[in-house]
């Protein structure tokens, strides 16, 4: 899970370092009207159907001159804007070396403390730094000097760990590409995350780095393939980066020059560079807020840049009264103007702005959409209006509900809008206008239809539809699919079948909100627990007390065996500190009580030389009754307390100020006129997991306090408990007192894996939790890990593991190894993991190692778990990206293995468009290829942390994604987060708890999914025909694998087929036989079993596509395969040599051949050209006599469409999940829209 976010003081002591380090940022010195910067916050995108509202009314005071600065000034200003310019570039050469760009724009970070993303940041010289950009025609140029005082990078998928610099454009409005470049092992290393619509990678890009003392440099050249189809049209580049920080214990934080990367994938924060060639006489640009208050004073910075040698005259204009003016822009000089705008319409408005040549027509424009926020008061009336009206939407729901009427859709919007009434006021209070307006206007949305809908019920125009719900039980898992009891409650029907689970994690809020999610349309939370609530230091532990220390006190408190005044314990307090101020020892039980109410407090002690030891506290410590001093047996001390007006709790205290020993037994706190001791473990009896045979106490207490009670409650309530039972969550102390056990890996787990006392620890966690909590029906299942990731390089307890599974490999032959490495090692002792994944055989040896170590430890921990509890199904949270796996450890299908579910922690962005959808899903149906399970994501990541675009788009994208991700095999999701926050810094900004509609489309979602199970069902079983070779090697050795496997999912995809994947493991054991076509996608290494079995499966009349004219050429440790079987493959196959085709190229190559291999396959074409859509996925099953079409458009655009098979098209489609038909030979798709059509063809 993420928890990022910084504590407020770092705001404070980043203001104050700007105030006081101000010459470390020189300011451009264009005077007063320029300071007025315009803000990088987040911007509320407008509603795109919505129309700009006339300006004619808005208020646009009288333009002034402008304020002249000359460039040199001007161009080291560029960290202060959300523009910047790429000159045309002259003489750069990469080199790691940055002295030929001094003459071109420079971006200086921090600028602002908005800027600032480092917790504890101390100034410039911990981290700071520039960045220049220029391009030509064939490439993006930058560089950037980062000082930092100390360097810790951090390899390949887990770059942005370290110190490292990401980088991500946005042409064309969708995000990505997104690279990375860190300084490592004295070269530069870039990585890429994202492809976007880049038809290259990572693998064209030229990069060079060097560092100097705490100074490291830079340079990149980018061929435009690298980041679109070609170099901008309009000349302007969307494009952003930050410089991550990592001082040796973990990613700190980051600097930013705009938003869109570190949090939210946002390319409407990137900002936007702007390419001048050599020959342009100058450029422009405005900057400004695209969220405003209406009546509310807002400025417009317009920026003019003359980079010539040649003065220019220039008309500035604007649809906006008042912006009419010529003016003189000097050679070599910038112009700016700060343009106060307010206006009192409500909605979109254009602002329009032109520059050009005196006398000329023609210039360059500029546009703002800007939206104006209504008044806190109108916003707060809308609210009330649908605070009004909900007592009718509930008298409408009862209505139906005692005609035995359907009302599964309907309350999950009467749900959303009783809470969110009242968030949307919070937000009025906390300043989200923009928000807390979307919020009233979504409310309205949900009021109207809902009441419609119930409307049409009653008087019989309209039917409901009902679904089945989930009842608490542990479901049985069939296939890919969780089987379990259901009901549906207008009938009070029951019914064992498919359950398809939708609901939210992670923290205190679901838990707290179990009661109402089954009427929000959820059915499963995460919740989790770690080590660390059940591993307790021995040290000072007292069951049910706290204790508590203070001034260095010399001191221990402890409960001791054998000296008790009943039963066999007692607590005994010793103390060798002598009395003086604030240094004491004490051991304290807050009680609650009751208001004016009297209460007797009795203790029984003994004493050894004890001294100024006084009980029993209170608030305030008022109350001081001294217990005996000196040496003394067994003696009872009484204390009587009447407690104030408004007093509920008490704090019993039990302290000692000066040395000596005391021993304290039975004590009570009875209220007068009781019997009923309301001190919890009054005798100190119950040892609470403490043991002298172990240098740790296991305490079940937070299990009994926290998580049962939630285990119940989920179950009292019908919702489904998937526990995360975080290991990462390993104690401190644990690792302070014994550091042998830390370990400085790339992810969350910092303990060492197999060091006998790690071990012991979670062992005895798992077998304290296990038995706790095993038997309640609520519990779905266990999650093992979060985010797994491990780096056994870091790890020197696994070096042995390491020498010993080399020898295995080499037979113990040392000289082998030297063969294959081209090294010199005495001894398999000496032979180092690799620091880095790079394409060699060392590195493919530690990568298989890695996954190995890491896997077996995840299998002794289910086998621990299985002991106990063999029917628990178990999963772990993998990260959807099979790249990334290479360098976490995982191995996808050796986790598959000791799962029982195929768990992942997987995501996808409404900005990232149908590249989005593709990386997602080809993960399911990844794992789904490698076990026939459910896919859980318990970690859905719908929508990204810090997004602040509240559109109806976003609740469109979420049940798009729902939807799918359940065709693709998805049974379960777990939506991050179910958490509010005014934090903007923090991870939770902007998620689902704040957004209305999406919570409502979620939940009819979940609701539609369970409804039509069986149909989903049938998808998730249907064989797929074509599979794609998953090769670790191939991964290993080839940067351009990985990117060519997604292409050819997405080509399969866009052809109406399911996408499976092979790995080697299963061609080696016969794998391939269930499927007709197999895509091999440059895999270049493979093991020589694996080229045996393609041979094989063509012989046996299987059809084979190779892409790449290196596939199938190498061993993993580089020996050339059979020339013979490589021959006939390649003599025999479908061939795509080059390996930069795009998507949408393979498909067109692929079409043939997929129509040769299943002539009757259903097509989605076009009826303007009788061409195969794109952007469209499409998926056809049998069910019932029926066929089925599950249909969505990625796209922002409709699609019309005919269905066609077999030369016969479909006539009249008819939704299933709407209960509605549309009669004709087409159909129009709208974008981010299910469809599951029954066709009678």
């Amino acid at each position: 899970m993420r928890r990022r976010g910084k504590q407020a003081v770092w705001a404070l002591i980043i203001l104050l370092v700007f105030s006081m380090a101000a010459e470390g940022f020189p300011s451009a010195v264009y005077g007063e009207q320029l300071r007025a910067i315009a803000s990088t916050g987040g911007i509320i995108p407008p509603d795109a159907s919505g129309t700009p509202a006339s300006v004619t009314e808005s208020v646009y005071e009288e333009l002034g001159s402008p304020v002249i600065t000359d460039w040199e000034d001007f161009r080291g200003s560029f960290g202060k804007h959300t523009h910047a310019l790429a000159l045309e570039a002259e003489d750069i050469v990469i080199d790691g070396a940055v002295d030929e760009w001094s003459r071109y724009a420079e971006i200086r970070l921090p600028e602002a403390a908005g800027q600032v993303l480092v917790e504890g940041w101390g100034g410039p010289a911990d981290v700071s730094a520039s960045v220049y950009l220029a391009y030509d025609q064939s490439y993006f140029y930058w560089a950037a000097k980062v000082k930092d005082n100390v360097h810790v990078p951090v390899s390949d998928s887990t770059m942005w760990r370290g110190d490292s610099i990401q980088f991500a454009f946005s042409p064309g409005g969708s995000y990505g590409p997104e690279y990375a470049i860190n300084y490592m092992d004295g070269q530069a290393h870039v990585w890429q995350f994202s492809e976007g619509g880049a038809p290259a990678g990572e693998e064209v890009i030229t990069a060079a780095a060097s560092r100097t003392g705490q100074e490291t440099s830079f340079e990149v050249r980018m061929p435009w393939s690298a980041i679109s189809t070609g170099i901008p049209e309009n000349g302007e580049l969307p494009f952003t980066l930050l410089f991550n920080d990592n001082d040796g214990a973990g990613r700190r934080g980051w600097l930013e020059w705009t938003p869109g990367i570190g949090k939210a994938k946002s390319p409407a924060d990137h900002a936007v560079v702007h390419l001048v060639p050599s020959a342009a006489p100058w450029s422009f640009w405005v900057e400004g807020p695209r969220e405003i208050n209406v009546n509310t004073t807002v400025s417009y910075s317009v920026y003019a840049v003359n980079t010539t040698s040649e003065p220019h005259n220039l008309h500035l204009s604007s649809s906006l009264p008042g912006v009419e003016v010529d003016f003189t822009l000097p050679a070599g000089s910038a112009a700016g103007w700060s343009l106060p705008f307010t206006t009192a319409d409500p909605g979109e408005q254009l602002l329009k702005f032109t520059l050009a040549q005196q006398g000329s027509i023609a210039g360059k424009r500029q546009e703002l959409k800007v939206t104006a926020v209504l008044d806190p008061a109108e916003i707060e009336a809308m609210l009330d209006s649908v605070n009004a009206q909900l007592p009718g939407l509930e008298q409408l729901l009862l209505q139906c509900e005692a005609q035995g009427l359907s009302t599964d859709y309907e309350r999950i919007d009467y749900t959303v809008i009783k809470d969110f009434i009242g968030y949307g006021k919070e937000d009025i209070v906390q300043g989200r206008l923009g928000r807390a307006q979307y919020v009233a206007a979504e409310l309205e949305t949900l009021l109207t239809g809902s009441m419609q809908q119930l409307e049409g019920y009653l008087d019989g125009s309209l039917t409901p539809q009902s679904a089945p719900r989930y009842v608490s039980g542990r479901p049985e898992i069939s296939g890919y699919s969780f089987f379990g009891d259901t009901i549906v409650r207008s009938t009070g029907v029951t019914e064992e079948r498919p359950i398809f689970f939708t609901g939210y994690g992670h923290f205190n809020q679901v838990k707290r909100d179990i009661p109402k999610l089954q009427d929000l349309g959820a059915n499963v939370i995460q919740i989790e627990l770690g080590p660390r609530d059940v591993i307790l230091d021995k040290q000072d532990f007292v069951n049910r007390y706290t204790v508590n220390r203070s001034g260095a006190v010399s001191a221990t408190a402890a409960i001791t065996e054998g000296i008790s005044h009943s039963g066999n314990h007692s607590l005994k307090i010793a103390n060798a500190s002598p009395r003086q101020s604030n240094v004491f020892i004490n051991v304290a039980q807050t009680i609650a009580v009751e208001p004016e109410t009297t209460y007797e407090f009795k203790v029984w002690v003994k004493g050894d030389n004890a001294r100024n030891v006084w009980f029993p506290g209170g608030t305030g410590w008022k109350q001081r009754q001294p217990l005996p001093g000196g040496t003394y047996d067994w003696t009872e001390v009484t204390f009587e307390y009447t407690t104030a007006k408004g007093e509920v709790s008490y704090p019993l205290v039990i302290l000692s100020e000066n040395t000596g020993t005391v021993w304290v037994d039975d004590l009570s706190v009875v209220k007068a006129g009781s019997m009923v001791n309301l001190i919890q473990n009054p005798g100190f009896e119950d040892l609470g997991g403490y043991s002298p045979d172990k240098e740790y106490v296991v305490s079940t207490r937070n299990i009994q306090s926290e998580l049962l009670p939630a285990l119940q409650r989920a179950e009292d309530y019908d919702v489904a408990v998937n526990l995360l039972i975080s290991p990462h969550y390993f104690p401190d102390w644990v690792l302070a007192k014994w550091p042998e056990l830390k370990v400085e890996n790339n992810g969350s787990i910092k303990f060492s894996l197999f060091e006998p006392m790690a071990q012991s620890i979670i062992e005895d966690y798992l077998r304290a939790l296990i038995p706790a909590i095993k038997d309640y029906d609520s519990l779905q299942s266990l999650t093992l890990t979060n985010e797994s990731v491990y780096t056994a390089n870091k790890d020197a307890y696994a070096m042995p593991a390491w020498h010993e599974y080399l020898e295995g490999i080499y037979n113990g032959d040392i000289g082998q190894l030297n063969g294959v490495y081209q090294t010199a090692y005495s001894s398999f002792t000496g032979v180092p993991m690799p620091e880095n994944i790079t394409a060699s055989p060392a590195s493919y040896d530690y990568v298989l190692f890695n996954q190995d170590y890491f896997a077996s430890w995840h299998e002794w921990m289910a086998g621990i778990i299985h002991e106990l509890a063999p029917e628990l199904p178990v999963q772990a949270k993998i990260m959807g990206d099979p790249r990334g796996s290479l360098s976490w450890g995982v191995d996808i299908e050796r986790f598959s293995e000791f799962s029982q579910i195929n768990g992942n922690d997987n995501w996808n962005y409404i900005n990232e468009g149908p590249k989005g959808f593709m990386e997602e899903l080809s993960f399911y149906d990844l794992q789904a290829s490698f076990k026939e399970a459910p896919v859980f994501n318990s970690e859905h990541h719908l929508i990204a942390d810090g997004d602040k675009m509240y559109t109806p788009e976003q609740a469109k994208h979420v049940r798009s994604v729902l939807w799918q991700s359940a065709i693709h095999g998805r049974g379960g999701s777990a939506i991050w987060v179910w958490e509010r926050t005014y934090n903007e810094t923090a991870s939770t900004e902007g998620s689902i708890l704040h957004r209305p509609d999406v919570i409502a489309q979620a939940g009819r979602t979940n609701l539609d999914l369970n409804r039509l199970s069986g149909q989903v069902t049938a998808f998730q079983n249907e064989q797929p025909q074509a599979a794609i070779l998953y090769s670790t090697a191939s991964g290993v050795f080839s940067g351009e694998y990985s990117a060519v496997s997604l292409r050819a999912y997405e080509a399969l995809s866009y052809s109406g087929y399911k996408a499976g994947y092979v790995s080697e493991k299963q061609v080696d054991n016969g794998g391939l036989d269930t499927y007709k076509l197999l895509i091999v996608p440059n895999a270049s290494r493979v093991n020589p079993e694996t080229l045996t079995g393609i041979r094989q499966f063509m012989e046996q009349g299987g059809r084979v596509l190779l892409i790449g004219s290196h596939a199938l050429e190498l061993t993993p440790h580089g020996a050339p395969l059979s020339a013979a079987d490589r021959s006939y493959v390649f003599t025999h196959a479908d061939k795509i040599s080059a390996t930069d085709w795009t998507a949408g190229q393979i498909r067109d190559f692929l079409l043939p051949v997929l129509m040769a291999v299943n002539p009757g396959q259903l097509l989605l074409l076009d009826p303007a050209d009788n061409a195969p859509v794109y952007n469209v996925e499409w998926r056809t099953v049998e069910y019932g006599g029926q066929t089925l079409v599950n249909v969505v458009n990625y796209g922002p655009e409709p699609v019309e469409v005919k269905a066609v098979r077999s030369g016969v098209t479909a006539n009249g489609f008819m939704d299933l999940i709407t209960d509605q038909s549309s009669a004709g030979q087409t159909i129009e798709l709208q974008p981010l829209t299910p469809y599951l059509f029954s066709l009678g063809m």
